[in-house]
C-alpha cells in the first residue's frame, strides 16, 4: 500500500513520493506520471533546458513543446507558459525534498 509524501501541491498539479515502491507521482494539468527518481530527475533537467534553449516562440499560449515521459509513444504536450509552471513545480518539489532530507538529518543526530 502506498505511503505518499507530498512535496509539492497547487491548482496546477501535485508531486508526491511513495516511500513503499519508490515511485514519484506527478499530476500536472490533465497528465498523471508514476516516475522513477531517475525519470524525475530526467524530466526536471529536461524542462530546465527548454526553457533556456529556447526563448524565441512567437506565441506562449499555442501547445508547441513537447516532452517525452519514459513510456513509449506517449508525450507531453505543453505551452510556454505551462513549460515554465512545470519547471517551477519541480524545482519546488526538489527545493522541499532537500529540505526534508535535512530535516531527517538532522534529527538523526541530535
Amino acid at each position: 500500500m502506498c505511503e505518499f509524501n507530498q512535496f509539492y501541491f497547487s491548482e496546477e498539479g501535485y508531486v508526491a513520493y511513495c516511500k513503499n515502491c519508490k515511485y514519484f507521482q506527478l499530476a500536472f494539468g490533465s497528465t498523471l506520471l508514476t516516475l522513477t527518481e531517475s525519470d524525475f530527475n530526467v524530466l526536471h533537467n529536461l524542462t530546465e533546458q527548454l526553457i533556456v534553449a529556447r526563448n524565441d516562440y512567437v506565441d506562449e499560449e499555442i501547445k508547441q513543446v513537447i516532452i517525452p515521459t519514459p513510456y513509449p509513444g506517449m508525450n507531453m504536450l505543453l505551452t510556454i507558459k505551462e513549460l515554465r509552471q512545470l519547471d517551477i513545480m519541480l524545482e519546488e518539489a526538489e527545493n522541499e525534498m532537500a529540505s526534508q532530507a535535512l530535516l531527517t538529518l538532522f534529527n538523526e543526530i541530535h
